[in-house]
């Protein structure tokens, strides 16, 4: 099969992510790459668990590290964060238990950024709001936005 330079352009750009890692007028945008999946309808052994969650912790720190902006997030995270997690996947997750499977798949993403420093904790005593958002795409991942809570 033959397929012209311009339609080999539009499919690389079905697979391209949705934005770029970066900081910029207060909001942090994270772009962390990666097939998501349920830990809640997965069968896992401890040490398989441990190892998907790791990965997805280490992939979200890179995230981080590419906005390159901890120091200064570092300064001002006890201040009230709304964070959206926009995941793009396959197969959409079910309506059954669609906020409590999204919230459980992306756990790692979410202590990832207490550990390195962008939100003061994740419980409710802090104040932070958490929302969540999936999507069909070729591209796979998840892009995480964190912005002071009166910004929209």
């Amino acid at each position: 099969m033959r397929i012209t330079p311009a339609e080999l352009t539009a499919l690389r750009a079905k697979r391209a992510a949705p934005a770029v890692s970066s900081w910029r007028d207060g909001t942090l945008t994270l772009v962390v790459p990666g097939a998501l999946k349920n830990p809640l309808n997965a069968r896992w052994h401890y040490y398989t668990r441990a190892r998907w969650s790791r990965t997805w912790h280490e992939k979200t720190a890179g995230a981080i590290l590419e906005a390159d902006q901890r120091q200064a997030w570092r300064a001002i995270s006890a201040l009230p964060r709304h964070v959206h997690f926009h995941a793009y996947v396959q197969r959409l997750f079910d309506s059954d238990g669609l906020q409590a499977a999204l919230h459980a798949a992306l756990k790692p993403c979410r202590d990832a950024l207490v550990v390195y420093g962008v939100l003061s904790g994740d419980a409710e005593r802090d104040g932070h709001v958490f929302t969540c958002q999936q999507e069909k795409s070729a591209w796979r991942g998840v892009v995480v936005t964190v912005r002071a809570r009166g910004l929209r």
